[in-house]
């Protein structure tokens, strides 16, 4: 009996505490039994994935994050539902070398509207906002570009033109398609990504 108290007690003091081992499970922000019906259209997106390959040039023109992470938006209080998003990359040496956020928005279709509409509004660490609209179709999602905003006056991008798809392969892989026109060339890559959680 002894045994089993230290063990139990070095669990507690292992993890922290006893709530974060007697309720392991899925986190909410990644629950799919928690999603709003709204998102069902992106529900394949949510999740932490990991890039596994990069094809394609100009990464290092419009840079994209290596690790992308989209949760379940807490209800908002304004506006329609939406995935929280953040992308990150980070270098050999582990210092962060890019960082994004924003929320990728569902709005389903109606009566009057059959397409399930989706806005993508992101905001990096190089000084700029992008605000993308498109649709979700299947598990596709096909965006556009709408705005380009510098939100820095130390950021020297310019982008014109934006085209972005993510969608799931067979294999369980997420895929990223990334077309753009910028001051600094043109960007043309594809990024293929695991699943990390759940």
């Amino acid at each position: 009996m002894a045994h089993a108290y230290h063990f139990f007690l070095g669990c507690i003091l292992y993890f922290g505490s006893l709530s974060s081992i007697a309720f392991a499970g899925v986190n909410p922000k990644y629950d799919v039994k928690k999603l709003p019906v709204d998102l069902v259209p992106v529900a394949n997106l949510l999740g932490k994935w990991r890039s596994v390959d990069v094809t394609g040039k100009g990464i290092d023109v419009l840079p994209t994050g290596m690790i992308l992470d989209f949760g379940i938006e807490p209800l908002p209080q304004f506006g329609a539902r939406s995935l929280n998003f953040t992308g990150s990359t980070y270098w050999p040496d582990g210092s962060l070398g890019h960082f994004e956020w924003g929320f990728l928005m569902v709005k389903n279709r109606t009566r009057t509207n059959p397409q399930t509409l989706v806005g993508f509004i992101t905001t990096n660490s190089a000084g700029y906002s992008l605000v993308e609209f498109g649709m979700a179709q299947n598990g596709y999602v096909d965006l556009e570009l709408n705005n380009f905003v510098k939100v820095s006056f130390g950021s020297k991008l310019e982008v014109y033109e934006l085209r972005r798809n993510l969608y799931m392969l067979n294999n369980g892989y997420l895929k990223q398609d990334v077309e753009a026109e910028t001051n600094r060339g043109r960007a043309a890559y594809s990024v293929m990504y695991q699943k990390l959680y759940p």
